[in-house]
C-alpha cells in the first residue's frame, strides 16, 4: 500500500468513526483540510474526474462585490 492508499484509507477511517456526524459536517471538514492545502501549494482550484464521468470542482475565489 502506497502513502495515497494510506492517508486515504485513514481519512475513510476517521470520518467513519464519528458517525455521529452528519454528512454536511464531514464535507465541512474536508474542505477546511483542503483550503489548507490549497494554502500551501498556492493553488487555488481542484478538479477530479468521478467514475460515472462527472467532475468535481473545488475553487478558492475573492468575493464579487458591486459599488
Amino acid at each position: 500500500m502506497n502513502e495515497h492508499d494510506q492517508l486515504l484509507e485513514e481519512i475513510n477511517n476517521t470520518l467513519g468513526r464519528n458517525a455521529k456526524l452528519r454528512a454536511e459536517d464531514k464535507l465541512a471538514v474536508i474542505m477546511v483540510a483542503c483550503l489548507s492545502l490549497f494554502q500551501e501549494s498556492g493553488g487555488d482550484e481542484i478538479n477530479m474526474r468521478v467514475s460515472d464521468g462527472r467532475i468535481l470542482s473545488l475553487k478558492l475565489e475573492f468575493p464579487v462585490t458591486s459599488h
